[in-house]
Order: C-alpha cells, then structure tokens, then sequence
C-alpha cells in the first residue's frame, strides 16, 4: 500500500511541476511575440543612406492609436449619458425627450403646451455633447448653419497627443541622422525618412475603429505604409520633438484632396511657401517621391493652412 501511495504521489508532483513548466514556456513565447523590430534603409537628398532600427510593442501601438478614432455606437451612448442631467432637469418642468433610433427624438410637455424653445435646447446640448465627444478621439464636430455637421480630423491635437510617447523613436532617428544641431539637416532627414515610407491609403476602420482614413504616427511606422496625412502626421510629430521651437502648420490643397506640412522659414530657403500670420513657411511635401524642403508638386494649387 506504501508503494503506491508513493507512486501516486509521484505522479501528482510530475504533473504539477510539467504545468509550470509549460506555463513558462507560454509566458517565455508570450513576450517574444509582443515585440516586433523594424529596419528602415533610406536616402537622404545629399544621396547619403540613413540606416534606423527600432522595437516596437505592438500592445502599446495598438493601445495608443485607439485615442483616435470612434467606434460604432459610441457615441450614441456618450450623447444620452452626456444629457442625463439636463433631460431629468426637463421632467421636472413636465417636458418629456424620448430618443427613437441614433439621436432622433421626440420632444413633447404634459400639459401640452409648445415646446420648441425646449427643443432648440436639446439640439443644443446634443451638438455641445457631439463636439465633447469628438475632441476626445482627435476630431472636431463642425456644425454649419445650424443644421449641416460634418467630422474634421484635428491633425493639431493628434501631434500633441502623440508627441510625448514619441520622444524615444525621435531621439533614435535623431541619431540615424546624425546631425546634432543642424535643425536644416533635421529636417531635411525627417523629411526624407517620411517619404521614403510607402504610400497608400488607410481603410476608413481598424479593427473597430472608424479612422478616416487616417493612420496614427505609430501605426504608419508599424504597418510600413500612409498617405499624405498620415505622413504628415507623422512629420510633425517627429518635428516637435526634434524642433520644438520652431512653428509649422497643417497645409491643405481643397482642390486636390491633398494635405502637407510648412514649417517656419529661418533660413531663407528658396522654394515654395506659405505665408501665415505674417510669416513665411517652407513647404514640406511628405506624400512621397524625392522633394526637398521647398520643393513642392502642388505649388500651383490653392493652399489652405487648417491651423
């Protein structure tokens, strides 16, 4: 009876001990999966090759692209949590709103009496709580005339949001370039690095995600690829780490659906710019193909700075 006590018990301590061990194994396997290196190989004008290697966790590249963009239905919720308050303040003065389907309502008192000022400010509190909502995920909610509304991507916001979880991929291409304080060398690098990624245009989703059409700074780098706002995007985020004192702006050709960057001109540079609050700004075009600061295949277009 001892005897098979014994063996029991040393099957028990195989088994428990062979659990562990694959648990580390899927732990060990785990991890080797989360991070992903990239290499990228470039020119730069001067014809000199740029070399950047770099560790990406895509955990934290998908968790940080999430702050832009909205997801389905979303924001239906957020509107009816947002009015809350402000609906229950109505009830007690006898005014009852009852949502039917997305943000549609019907709007009516128990006493019967007119409520169109009440429902002037409910169209008011859903088109404050919209604005709310879309600020939060990089958009801006634009209301015209007090009827049409439309979503705007706030490049603006998005490179202040990413810029600070950036610093580290900056100070790596920092060093690929080589350059330390030359900010024209900077940016001709930032420059010909952002080009040399290759163009093509995002899906308006990810995942879950409606983004527009419009990649994050991080998952351009991740996905090797973006179009013209999303490596102008991506320039600047890289821009105002690198240079932070020295301004740049959004630029957009209306009549080419096109988007690219201009940064203040120090240098009197000969080229295309754009003048901005009195002030010049060198064109950068970022979309791709081989153009140096100033350089500019849209120069004839109509230029808008969305600031």
């Amino acid at each position: 009876m001892l005897k098979w006590s014994k063996f029991f018990l040393f099957i028990l301590l195989f088994l428990f001990l062979s659990g562990c061990n694959s648990s580390r194994r899927y732990i060990t396997f785990k991890i080797k999966k989360v991070s992903t290196k990239k290499t990228w190989n470039w020119y730069g004008f001067n014809g000199h090759k740029y070399t950047l290697t770099y560790s990406f966790n895509k955990g934290l590249v998908v968790k940080s692209s999430s702050k832009f963009g909205v997801v389905k239905g979303q924001a239906v919720n957020f509107v009816k949590r947002y009015l809350k308050t402000f609906l229950s303040e109505l009830r007690r003065k006898g005014v009852f709103v009852i949502f039917k389907g997305n943000l549609s309502y019907v709007i009516f008192s128990s006493g019967g009496s007119d409520v169109s000022g009440y429902a002037k400010m409910v169209n008011d509190k859903i088109n404050e709580a919209l604005e709310v909502y879309y600020s939060r995920h990089g958009l801006k909610y634009v209301v015209e005339n007090n009827k049409n509304s439309r979503i705007e991507i706030d490049y603006k916001k998005l490179v202040y949001e990413f810029e600070p979880e950036f610093r580290d991929f900056s100070d790596a291409l920092y060093v690929s370039i080589g350059s330390p304080g030359d900010r024209y060398k900077i940016l001709e690098g930032i420059l010909s690095f952002v080009q040399s990624i290759k163009y093509k245009v995002p899906s308006n989703e990810v995942g879950k995600r409606e983004i527009y059409g419009l990649f994050t700074p991080w998952e351009t780098l991740y996905y090797g690829n973006g179009d013209c706002d999303s490596k102008s995007l991506l320039f600047a985020t890289l821009w105002v780490n690198l240079a932070p004192s020295i301004p740049f702006v959004f630029i957009e050709y209306p009549d080419k659906q096109h988007l690219n960057i201009g940064v203040k001109d120090i240098w009197g540079i000969a080229g295309d710019h754009v003048e901005y609050k009195g002030e010049s700004y060198l064109i950068c075009e970022c979309a791709g193909g081989v153009y140096k600061p100033g350089e500019n295949p849209f120069a004839n277009y109509k230029k808008v700075v969305i600031n």
